[in-house]
C-alpha cells in the first residue's frame, strides 16, 4: 500500500497496512538539509526539498508546505524574522495594540497577498522524481494527478 492509498483508504474507513504518518516537520526538515530556519521559511524551493527528503528519509507519508505568520503580515502585523526559529510577531509594534482598529482592519486577498502570494506551484523535480519512481511505502506514484476518487476534493501535491 503506499501514502496515497494508505491515505484515503484511512479517510474511507478501509483497513490500512498502517496509520498515515503525517508530521508537521518545518524546523526539523531544514535542519536535516542543513539550512537555517529562515532561508526554509522564505524560499518555497528550499521548503519543498527539504520536505520531499525528510519525508523520505523517514518514510512520511506526506509532505507540507506551510511556515507561519503569512496571514498576520498581510493584515499589517509586524514580524520578527530569525534564522533559527520561527517567525514571531513584533508586540512591541502589534497591529492591533488599539484594539479599535480592529473594526477597521480589512482581510487581505490571499491571491495577491505579500506574503500569502499566490501559492507555490509544485516543485518540478519532485515531480519528476516522483514519475520515474516508486519507494514502496512511499507511494511516489501519487505525485500524479487523476487517480483519486471523485468524492475526495483533495490535491495529490502533499502526497509522496
Amino acid at each position: 500500500m503506499n501514502s496515497r492509498e494508505r491515505f484515503f483508504a484511512f479517510l474511507d474507513g478501509r483497513p490500512v497496512d498502517r496509520l498515515p504518518v503525517m508530521p508537521i516537520t518545518m524546523m526539523f526538515a531544514a535542519d536535516r538539509i542543513g539550512v537555517p530556519y529562515g532561508r526554509y521559511a522564505l524560499d518555497h524551493r528550499v521548503l519543498a526539498e527539504a520536505q520531499i527528503h525528510t519525508a523520505q528519509e523517514f518514510s512520511f507519508d506526506h509532505v507540507s508546505a506551510i511556515t507561519e505568520t503569512r496571514e498576520a503580515r498581510d493584515c499589517g502585523a509586524a514580524i520578527r524574522y530569525f534564522d533559527d526559529q520561527p517567525y514571531a510577531m513584533d508586540e512591541s509594534r502589534a497591529r492591533l495594540a488599539d484594539k479599535s482598529d480592529l473594526a477597521a482592519l480589512q482581510a487581505p486577498d490571499p491571491l495577491q497577498g505579500e506574503a500569502m502570494g499566490p501559492p507555490p506551484r509544485p516543485c518540478p523535480s519532485a515531480t519528476a522524481r516522483g514519475r520515474r519512481q516508486d519507494r514502496g511505502g512511499l507511494g511516489r506514484r501519487s505525485l500524479r494527478r487523476g487517480r483519486r476518487p471523485a468524492r475526495h476534493q483533495h490535491t495529490d501535491a502533499g502526497f509522496l
